[in-house]
């Protein structure tokens, strides 16, 4: 059952081990890796599933190590960010400045859409 799931997502990546659309990983390289990752690294009594992976798909066991530097060294740049750690977060990721202010905006008023409806609805209540 395990060779069947692996055999389709490893079809997708190719066997050159690349990202799914390039150099870089997007969104889906991150979804693919926070679901196999777990099935590679843990030490288990029982490692099926690490044993399947890396005995008859070494290509995807490659691919999630890969994503597994790049996510890691990406953690370490913002960690080591020189504005302290509040501001190194409302700074945003990496090079994209600005980034996590926006993003904390954007919950804030998401937060406040949901706390006005549930005041609204609080009331219209009879």
């Amino acid at each position: 059952m395990a060779s069947e799931f692996y055999s389709q997502i490893s079809s997708i990546l190719g066997p050159t081990g690349s990202f799914i659309y390039g150099d870089k990983p997007t969104s889906l390289d991150a979804l693919l890796y926070g679901h196999l990752i777990l099935h590679l690294l843990p030490t288990m009594p029982d490692p099926v599933l690490r044993s399947t992976l890396v005995e008859k798909f070494p290509g995807l066991a490659f691919y999630l190590h890969k994503c597994h530097d790049y996510f890691a060294q990406r953690n370490k740049r913002v960690e080591k960010g020189p504005e302290g750690r509040l501001m190194g977060v409302l700074s945003g990721w990496g090079t994209e400045r600005g980034k996590r202010r926006e993003d904390f905006i954007g919950i804030g008023a998401l937060v406040g859409c949901i706390m006005g409806y549930a005041m609204w609805s609080a009331i219209r209540r009879p």
